[in-house]
């Protein structure tokens, strides 16, 4: 299984140009990764517009914001981050997660939406 991860992280790291607090930056999109999984990929201004997924919420507020349209910091997430050698099951944020309900815990969110906008959530934001 390691290796699958690692082949996965090569190829994106060789797609995609990484920036700070796990989001990646593509030509013209995002994508939102948490423990080696990804939770949210979409056209960048949708994403930073209105994210899905409470960890990509989470990780847009730590970001501090100068000028009018600004975010309000929220909260720090609780908890500590799970072992990536052995992440929870299901969704493996659900641990930190204010939103988490039964699935998350129980199953691996698939990701959904649209080509413009897709997230790997069970409870998404919005």
């Amino acid at each position: 299984q390691m290796r699958h991860y690692m082949a996965t992280f090569k190829w994106l790291w060789d797609h995609f140009v990484r920036t700070s607090a796990g989001l990646v930056v593509a030509r013209r999109g995002k994508l939102g990764l948490y423990l080696g999984r990804i939770v949210e990929i979409g056209q960048r201004d949708a994403v930073f517009a209105a994210p899905a997924h409470p960890y990509t919420s989470a990780l847009l507020d730590a970001v501090p914001r100068i000028g009018a349209g600004k975010r309000v910091p929220g909260t720090a997430l609780p908890g500590e981050m799970p072992d990536p050698m052995d992440p929870p099951p299901g969704c493996a944020f659900h641990t930190r997660c204010a939103r988490a309900v039964a699935a998350c815990r129980a199953e691996i969110p698939a990701l959904r939406g649209d080509a413009a906008h897709m997230v790997a959530c069970h409870n998404p934001l919005g």
